[in-house]
């Protein structure tokens, strides 16, 4: 790659869905539909269901929701304003939609009504064809229902249905499987009556009941339902709950708990088990049915290949249920123990569906396996680009590739591409580490990268920020959607103003507000962004700003980063010998006239004093530095090396070049003129043998035995002197130690949050920076001492509002009571807010270099 380029890095991916259901027995219907939406779709039997009680989802699934990082929130419960901002901000899902059509308890009633088709299960039947290991059959048999069978719980839970599967098997997909067939006698009839115009499909098979399909999927190793079908066709980053997945999950029961235990402790198996049985959801009374308990004896036997904690010995099965009492199921694992033999069989009941929401400790995994991702999985698709406007090439999940061109000519539905983007403003301090965009959620960032859009149906699309940070875009077949790639102010500027572009048209009455009104860089900011460009990295900005040497330097040169502590006192010093034994008083002519006197004297010399050091002086300030260091590091003889001498004084040439090279330093002599007394400078480049007064035009002979001068760029002195942005390096030092993944940030900011502050020119607050941190948005208060930091209780209501994941105040001074007590009073005023108070102070052992290596 070039200096102008950069890698972009994409993937496809199934949509993950999560439905809110109410815990209630009426939730049945809504299961119906859920399973069978869930099982039409590619990858689909992961989706989650969290449970709902009292019109809110159990406290328990809430990491478990976070770690699932669903696309879409379907909900069948009702969601208020504050609940749907909740979500937003802590999921960022691409949409989320709350069933309102459901005007009775009939099945076609709850099924979801999802923004787009996500893509079909159809699409993994050539994955599913392949030849096994140990079989050269190319074929499946893929389970259907047909007549009353279709209205059978047990087979739709474990084995699903889909006519259009069932269509397609004869047509597009004959080549790779065909139909088993689950039909009574009776219904089998009138079905031939009817197909015997048109002639039936010779190669599809059919068996009378439950019990008869698990006998044949006993006997017949590549039969599948789809079940295992929507389990098949790509990766994914899977839960390994061992209590739950070193052993066949039996559920028993026909409570709407047994059934969303069931469907969720699927996730709980490693990806390397997906498209194999491991689950089966049984109603109790089919237990006592002697042909269907034998069936099932039998396809455990055939079917079962979990085998414990070791991955050896002998099959385990655990019957677990919410329903069946203690002994009514320790009486059916006897029952199947008969029938299974070969089986470790066990009985678990589970008093209440929280039992089932895995461990922080497996939640943990999950993170940490996803975050060592190798960049070179083959799941990833590298390109080098290059410009502000992306425009990528179609990124398809890979089990299409085994599809012939007829399938995919087909429209069959939406996936999601996650783009891994490389940034070419890198904060690292690393070389051969280059940071890469991570989004937040509480900051919304995307707008900036992809405005929402319309698919060609007229399906609103909207991107959206994954766990990890990724942007994550729905696609259909061809080329992504462009997407820019903007500034870290435009990012910023934009999540702030625009970034709730969530779509509400599913709720009329709702209309989310903007987090503001108008953010723009203040003087402080633009002061910050002139000086962060000078240094042109954050690396380079604090090798020099945070060096003790440099420090004591630039306080020489009148850039003390003490804006307003140490002139304050100066000020305070020149007012009580100006007014001592003045009876004027306070609020009189006589009183302001001679505060104004006091004010213009010290604002006089400020301007008037511009500070000149020389080679000399530099050199001199520099020994101490250089002693020290030799000194610590002396050979055995204690003596330093006078080579490292030598190169340690050649660094400080190579860093004073530096900066007169990027003009941080002017280089060149002050004459003052003996006509008028006017002190000239004149740069390295204006220098000339004989020169003239800038005033009276004297003739000056150029210096001939004076070292060099140095005067350091008044911007940079006025920015640290007057604006204040020092502590704002030494903040973001701080993150540039901390951070083992990316950040970035934007410098001070004005924040006005109506139409009526910005007429006014009046900003409601200032954000001194805003700092996207592994993902998280911290918005720092940053002041050189406590004194700076005034009215605390204000400042965590503007926090508030604004919803950053960390309030930080950041003073640069240690610790101390004054700036304690004020901090208590900020972070009591954030408790409950979901807002983190956090608090700095210098530490200047740790916050200063004080050697002498730039």
């Amino acid at each position: 790659m070039t200096a102008s380029t950069f890698q972009v890095r994409t993937r496809a991916r199934p949509i993950q869905t999560v439905y809110f259901v109410p815990l209630e027995e009426a939730s049945h219907a809504i299961l119906d539909a859920v399973f069978a939406t869930s099982l039409s779709q590619w990858l689909g039997r992961f989706s989650l269901i969290v449970p709902c009680v009292d019109g809110r989802p159990l406290d328990s699934y809430h990491a478990w929701l976070r770690a699932f990082d669903p696309d879409i929130v379907y909900s069948y419960i009702d969601l208020d304003d504050a609940r749907l901002a909740e979500l937003h901000e802590t999921l960022y899902p691409a949409h989320i939609a709350i069933h309102r059509n459901a005007t009775d308890d009939s099945y076609p009633q709850w099924v979801p009504k999802l923004p787009y088709d996500p893509l079909h299960v159809a699409s993994a039947l050539p994955l599913a064809a392949l030849p096994g290991p140990l079989s050269r059959v190319r074929e499946r048999r893929i389970v259907g229902l047909l007549g009353r069978a279709q209205q059978d719980r047990f087979l739709n839970d474990n084995f699903g249905d889909d006519l259009r599967i069932r269509g397609e098997l004869q047509v597009l997909y004959s080549s790779f499987a065909s139909s088993l067939l689950v039909m009574t006698h009776e219904d089998r009839m009138t079905h031939e009556d009817r197909a015997r115009g048109r002639g039936t499909d010779e190669r599809e098979t059919v068996v009378p009941s439950a019990a008869s399909l698990l006998q044949s999927l006993a006997h017949s190793p590549r039969d599948m339902g789809l079940t295992h079908l929507a389990a098949l066709g790509g990766q994914r980053h899977a839960l390994d709950d061992h209590q739950w997945s070193q052993s066949f999950n039996l559920v028993v029961g026909d409570q709407v708990e047994d059934r969303i235990m069931y469907w969720n402790a699927r996730q709980l198996y490693p990806a390397w088990r997906d498209g194999t049985s491991v689950d089966l959801c049984v109603p109790s009374a089919a237990m006592h049915d002697p042909a269907f308990l034998n069936a099932l004896g039998a396809f455990l036997k055939s079917r079962n290949v979990v085998h414990g904690k070791d991955q050896h010995g002998i099959p385990h099965v655990t019957m677990r249920s919410t329903s069946v009492t203690h002994e009514h199921l320790d009486e059916l694992a006897a029952r199947l123990r008969i029938v299974s033999q070969g089986q470790a069989i066990e009985a678990q009941v589970i008093a209440s569906l929280e039992q089932c929401v895995p461990d922080v400790e497996t939640l943990a995994d999950r993170q940490r396996r996803e975050s060592k991702a190798s960049p070179t999985d083959q799941e990833w698709q590298e390109h080098v680009v290059d410009g502000d406007v992306l425009r990528l090439p179609a990124t398809e999940p890979a089990h299409l590739k085994l599809s012939p061109p007829e399938v995919l000519a087909e429209e069959y539905g939406t996936w999601m591409v996650d783009v891994d983007i490389e940034r070419r403003i890198d904060h690292s301090r690393f070389m051969d580490r280059r940071y890469r965009w991570r989004m937040p959620r509480r900051l919304r960032v995307v707008a900036a990268f992809r405005a929402p859009y319309k698919f060609g149906d007229g399906a609103y699309v909207a991107a959206r920020a994954t766990r990890d940070g990724l942007l994550s875009i729905p696609v259909r077949s061809g080329p992504l959607p462009s997407i820019s790639i903007p500034s870290d102010h435009e990012a910023v500027r934009t999540a702030l103003t625009v970034g709730r572009d969530w779509d509400w048209s599913w709720r009329r009455d709702y209309r989310v507000d903007q987090v503001c009104y108008v953010a723009e860089r203040s003087d402080a900011g633009q002061h910050f962004f002139g000086t962060f460009e000078l240094f042109g990295s954050l690396a380079t900005a604090r090798m020099i700003l945070m060096n003790s040497y440099w420090r004591a330097q630039f306080e020489r040169l009148g850039a003390t980063d003490q804006r307003a502590e140490a002139r304050h006192d100066q000020v305070m010093s020149l007012l009580d010998k100006r007014l001592r034994g003045r009876a004027a008083e306070a609020g009189t002519v006589e009183h302001r006239r001679a505060l104004a006197n006091a004010i213009l004297h010290v604002a006089d010399a400020e301007r008037s004093v511009i500070r000149n050091r020389s080679w000399d002086q530099l050199l001199v300030d520099f020994k101490p530095t250089v002693d020290r260091f030799c000194d610590a590091h002396a050979g055995p003889d204690g003596e330093a090396d006078a080579e490292e001498r030598d190169a340690i004084y050649e660094d400080l040439r190579a860093c004073v070049r530096w900066m007169c090279k990027r003009e941080i330093f002017h280089q060149g002599y002050e004459l003052k003129c003996p006509s008028c007394l006017h002190r000239n400078w004149f740069g390295i480049g204006s220098l000339a043998p004989t020169m003239s007064c800038q005033v009276c035009k004297t003739d000056l002979a150029a210096p001939v035995d004076t070292p060099w001068q140095f005067r350091l760029n008044g911007f940079i002195r006025d920015s640290l002197q007057r604006h204040g942005i020092g502590p704002l390096f030494w903040v973001l030092s701080r993150f540039q130690d901390e951070t083992k993944g990316a950040f970035w940030f934007e410098g001070p900011m004005s924040i006005y949050f109506d139409q009526d502050a910005r007429e006014r020119h009046k900003a409601d607050t200032d954000v001194d920076l805003t700092v996207i941190h592994s993902g998280r948005v911290i918005m720092c208060e940053a002041k050189q001492s406590e004194r700076g930091l005034q009215q605390p209780a204000k400042l965590a209501a503007h926090m508030t509002r604004l919803r950053p994941d960390v309030a930080l105040i950041a003073v640069m001074e240690p610790p101390s009571a004054a700036l304690s007590a004020k901090f208590d009073i900020f972070s009591a005023c954030l408790e409950g807010t979901g807002i983190e108070a956090r608090l700095w102070t210098l530490d200047p052992a740790r916050d200063f270099d004080d050697g002498p290596m730039f």
